[in-house]
């Protein structure tokens, strides 16, 4: 009765570890599908990797399109225009 027992508790074990890594890939799955969420005010447009750690953003809030620059240590703020202004200067 004893092996029966722990049997089961490292069947039940690897059943939760199994489920865990199953719910935890799925999840890593679905965060590239950028799913739009309700009441979202901050929109990421674009990014880009300029090498090393450092990144630059397109973000779009309140009708207004922010350029960001970010590294390990701090986020800048590069430029800021309105929705408007910035889709007639990309055409």
């Amino acid at each position: 009765m004893d092996q029966a027992m722990i049997l089961n508790v490292f069947l039940m074990l690897g059943v939760t570890i199994a489920t865990i890594v199953v719910l935890a890939y799925i999840l890593k799955s679905l965060k590239h599908f950028n799913l739009p969420i309700q009441g979202e005010c901050i929109k990421v447009k674009a990014g880009v990797s300029l090498g090393g750690r450092a990144k630059v953003f397109l973000l779009e809030v309140d009708n207004k399109q922010i350029i960001v620059g970010a590294t390990e240590q701090q986020i800048n703020t590069l430029h800021v225009m309105d929705v408007k202004e910035s889709r007639s200067a990309c055409e």
